[in-house]
């Protein structure tokens, strides 16, 4: 809750996760003032997978989903990934959409649903245009030099000068080449480089050549091997097109050998193609984490603290997940919570990065089943590195293309009618099974259970034998209850608020939630001595008893406490425990009540 005094935060960087958190910071009567050192039109990413708890933080910030959901790519077509030699020849093709266990996820996930997927570019927008109707201060182009943690100030470089900014608490959300962790000097847990891509950002059309609307296609050709990110399959494409870094640099792909390899994915009949590039960079893949999220009033946020490959579109929910654990805990001022933020988000940044890691090298199990040796997948450059200073350029062109001829061997292959092909298929499905569980987002995306300080560990033990109520330490998605007497009804949280859940009328708990201030929802337990507590915590159903539409069942005189993030703190039952003990733990995790409730 918040404090007295008012306390300044300074954020270094204004992509997503930035600008998430210096709303969230603003909605606690914060002092904000972002620093970016790039233009406002600078180009951020290419994430564009967004999860339920993901669309929770965003509308928690004012984020129109709805408006957000008019520029999502559409089912099944988000829900689709193709594995080709070009648009119009698929070697393997998978649609989640078939899946009727995943559409029952999908639609019981969340108020939006399980996810959505929009052009980062957009989101960014939308972010952006809420700053600008705050009085939130956003400094473009200028860039952090320095820190003094003992004065608490940031040397910032502007356009035409060096300036210094006091802050109360500093927070690196700067990207996977955090400058401000790197002044900090945090060890790393991990830090791997996988791989190098151009990523290029094309306005066309490539519908009419699309034989299926995919939103992922993994393309073998000989001309270019590269992933399609198609957002819109008649306005806008991302060409990831992987670089041999010992051979390749961005200089050896001018604007028309990108349009050459998209005419050449488009296949035939794309001669007349007309694409304009509209962005093109160099995108090191990498799996980075630190060992540490926090250094005194200094707090490290998103890829600045855990940068992981898009596999799985783990980064960005994560990122703004960090946010929204963190800024409540700024704004109380206490330490016991200040310290919580890297004992929770920590180990799920860590395991993040390690399913990212697995996503990725799981993608390359489709290639493997189809008998392509990645380990050659650097030859064509090589040989076009090797022979373009002695050999006439169309000549040595064709002979690196013709390295790659066999990927146009392998579809024909592939398509045959006898054992061996059907047995490279068979290899494929399987592939693309394993590629099913993390393409979904549905196992790795559930929301994590905390274990901190912040949460009621004492109650933990006696909690996992509970099953029929909400797990402590696990965020609860879109939340109503029910009951015979009692028409379904959502439960909201205000950011940042707490908020306490009592089964009960006129409850002993109510004398101890209205003393700390607690916003309350009292729930008639009177007539009905069972109420129902529908809380989308599980997307998916492994037993009957673990349904995606989960039914908890709150018995009489029981109080759930939901921290201001919508995480079960504190869960107890007057006929168990003393009342008192609300209390007793609050003031154990330094809890100030609101001014006005005092």
């Amino acid at each position: 809750m918040l404090v007295a005094n008012k306390q300044k935060i300074v954020i270094i960087g204004a992509g997503a996760c930035g600008l998430v958190a210096a709303l969230l910071a603003k909605q606690c009567n914060l002092e904000v003032c972002i620093v970016e050192k790039n233009t406002s039109e600078h180009y951020h990413g290419h994430a564009h997978f967004l999860n339920a708890t993901g669309l929770d933080i965003l509308a928690t910030v004012g984020v129109s989903i709805a408006d957000l959901a008019k520029y999502a790519t559409p089912m099944p077509q988000a829900s689709t990934m193709i594995y080709g030699l070009d648009l119009q020849h698929t070697l393997a093709k998978l649609n989640l959409w078939d899946d009727g266990s995943y559409r029952e996820a999908f639609m019981h996930t969340g108020r939006w649903g399980l996810s959505m997927n929009v052009d980062y570019t957009i989101l960014r927008a939308k972010l952006l245009e809420l700053i600008e109707s705050t009085d939130i201060e956003l400094l473009w182009e200028h860039e952090l030099q320095a820190l003094d943690l003992q004065a608490q100030q940031a040397c910032i470089q502007t356009p035409s000068q060096f300036i210094k900014l006091d802050w109360d608490y500093l927070l690196a959300c700067d990207g996977a080449n955090s400058t401000l962790a790197n002044l900090l000097g945090v060890d790393h847990l991990l830090d791997q480089h996988l791989k190098t891509f151009l990523c290029c950002d094309l306005n066309v059309d490539i519908s009419p050549y699309a034989r299926d609307k995919a939103l992922l296609y993994w393309l073998y050709n000989p001309e270019i091997r590269c992933c399609v990110v198609a957002h819109d399959l008649s306005r806008h494409i991302v060409l990831q097109i992987p670089l041999a870094n010992q051979y390749e640099s961005i200089d050896d792909y001018p604007d028309q050998r990108i349009k050459n390899c998209l005419q050449a994915i488009c296949g035939e009949g794309s001669e007349k193609l007309t694409a304009e590039v509209r962005h093109k960079r160099i995108w090191k893949m990498r799996s980075r984490l630190l060992a540490t999220m926090q250094q005194e009033r200094v707090f490290i946020l998103g890829d600045a603290a855990h940068s992981m490959t898009p596999a799985g579109g783990l980064g960005l929910n994560t990122a703004i997940a960090d946010a929204y654990n963190l800024i409540w805990k700024i704004a109380s001022g206490n330490t016991p919570l200040l310290n919580s933020y890297t004992q929770e988000r920590l180990d799920v940044a860590r395991q993040a990065c390690e399913n990212s890691i697995a996503n990725y090298e799981d993608f390359l199990s489709v290639p493997k089943a189809l008998g392509v040796p990645m380990q050659l997948a650097d030859l064509p450059a090589a040989i076009d590195y090797y022979t373009k200073d002695f050999l006439p350029q169309p000549l040595h062109r064709k002979l690196s293309k013709v390295a790659a001829q066999p990927l146009e061997w392998i579809y024909h292959y592939s398509q045959m009618d006898h054992q061996l092909a059907q047995q490279t298929r068979s290899r494929v499905q399987a592939a693309l099974a394993g590629n099913a569980l993390h393409f979904s987002g549905v196992e790795q995306h559930r929301p994590a259970i905390y274990r901190s300080v912040a949460i009621d560990t004492d109650a933990m033990n006696y909690d996992d034998r509970q099953k029929e109520s909400p797990r402590l330490g696990q965020k609860l998605l879109y939340t109503h209850y029910s009951s015979a007497m009692v028409a379904a009804a959502p439960i909201h949280s205000v950011y940042p608020n707490w908020l306490a859940i009592i089964a009960a009328n006129n409850s002993p708990w109510l004398v101890t939630t209205a003393k700390l201030g607690i916003h309350t929802v009292e729930v008639d337990c009177l007539l009905t001595p069972k109420i129902q507590l529908l809380a989308h915590t599980h997307p998916i159903a492994k037993t009957s008893e673990d349904r995606a539409d989960r039914k908890y069942v709150l018995a009489k005189d029981m109080l759930i406490l939901l921290r201001p993030d919508m995480v079960v703190a504190f869960k107890r039952s007057h006929t168990s425990f003393n009342v008192r003990s609300l209390e007793d733990w609050m003031k154990k995790v330094g809890y100030t009540p609101t001014l006005d409730s005092q």
